[in-house]
């Protein structure tokens, strides 16, 4: 017994040492785990191991509000109950972790920057307010916005579908989920929820409210499309053996990035000829959509960009590469232009800028396999 008390002092005493040190490690150790995993895991290994941070953070929560309403104060109580909230935010780090790497693939960091942030800002309140950890009402509103963001994924690869309906399916059940769960602690946490009721019901309302309000303003990236590839071209062909051919000028070099918006290139055309502008989207096998190729050339005089067309093409998920597609326009002017890759509600997959200038020499082409 005297060992087990020893080990309990120790371990204590370690935790009141380095807690200012703890915390924010084990946030960089669950984010880098979660940059390194999520690269090379299947979509369903992926799934298994972000549902298994749910139950980290839900056993966890449970005990700790266990120990503290049985007033348990034991040896093993000691040596467990302090690393209960390191758990916890170990699971929190872990699921916003993965949605940062989810995310950060499906958009552009220039088009999603606000959401990004948002997650970002999420991982660093938790961790300034780790004192506060033991909070119910600060544990439930991380609890529901990363089991929002969860079933919003989970149920458009289930649903195979990317919009509206999964976005309001995973609101109505992420609220259910949380309120069964707060069933299930209520012998433990009956005195605190009417401590903290008013807190605790501003915080989840005031969650549900800016997610849709976040996702209706297309603030969200289209979870779970990700662009792998775009680019602007004379010239786009079948090649004959489920390829594309693709003509760029000689000694240009090919895209920039797609964590950032691409750069603007320049195009040189002849009267008459046609831009080209070719992307590829991953999406989850089951996942059937719509794409749109949106053409915006940008108006000097009244300094807005103008939609000139909006063309839509159907696609398939399931090809590592992504699904391939191109969109074609003749007679167009000079000047600025860029091309939006968007879903059927508008939310915005990826861009492609650039320049068009007319020329009346040909430029030197050469092919790439697509």
């Amino acid at each position: 017994m005297s060992r087990v008390h020893g080990a309990v002092v120790l371990m204590r005493e370690f935790h009141r040492r380095f807690d200012r040190y703890i915390f924010p490690l084990v946030i960089l150790i669950a984010f880098l785990f979660d940059e390194w995993k999520f690269r090379h895991l299947s979509l369903a290994a992926s799934g298994i191991l972000i549902f298994s941070y749910f139950v980290l953070i839900g056993v966890c929560i449970y005990f700790l509000h266990f120990f503290d309403r049985k007033k348990i104060h034991g040896d093993g109580a000691k040596l467990i109950i302090p690393w209960l909230p390191v758990a916890i935010q170990y699971g929190f780090g872990g699921l916003f972790g993965a949605y940062l790497v989810f995310y950060l693939r499906s958009t552009p960091l220039g088009l999603s920057a606000f959401f990004i942030l948002l997650l970002i800002g999420i991982l660093i309140a938790s961790e300034v307010s780790r004192k506060k950890f033991f909070r119910l009402d600060l544990q439930m509103g991380m609890f529901f916005v990363s089991l929002f963001l969860y079933l919003f994924f989970v149920l458009s690869v289930v649903q195979g579908r990317v919009g509206t309906v999964p976005f309001l399916w995973s609101s109505v059940l992420s609220a259910g989920i949380i309120l069964l769960f707060l069933f299930l602690l209520w012998p433990m946490v009956s005195e605190k929820f009417h401590r903290l009721k008013f807190s605790l019901l501003l915080s989840l309302s005031g969650i549900f409210v800016l997610l849709n309000l976040l996702y209706f303003l297309n603030l969200i990236p289209p979870i779970p499309l990700v662009l792998k590839d775009i680019g602007v071209f004379y010239r786009v062909v079948p090649n004959g053996q489920g390829g594309y051919l693709a003509y760029k000028e000689a000694g240009e070099t090919e895209g920039s990035s797609l964590l950032f918006l691409d750069r603007s290139m320049d195009i040189y055309i002849t009267s008459g000829n046609p831009v080209y502008v070719f992307s590829s989207i991953f999406a989850p096998k089951n996942v059937d959509t719509k794409i749109f190729h949106v053409w915006q050339h940008y108006d000097e005089q009244k300094k807005t960009w103008t939609t000139t067309d909006r063309i839509a093409f159907q696609m398939t998920g399931g090809r590592e590469d992504g699904y391939r597609g191109y969109t074609m326009k003749s007679s167009v002017a000079p000047g600025q232009w860029r091309v939006n890759v968007v879903t059927q509600n508008d939310s915005l997959i990826g861009r492609v800028s650039f320049h068009v200038d007319r020329t009346e020499v040909p430029v030197s082409l050469e092919v790439v396999n697509l």
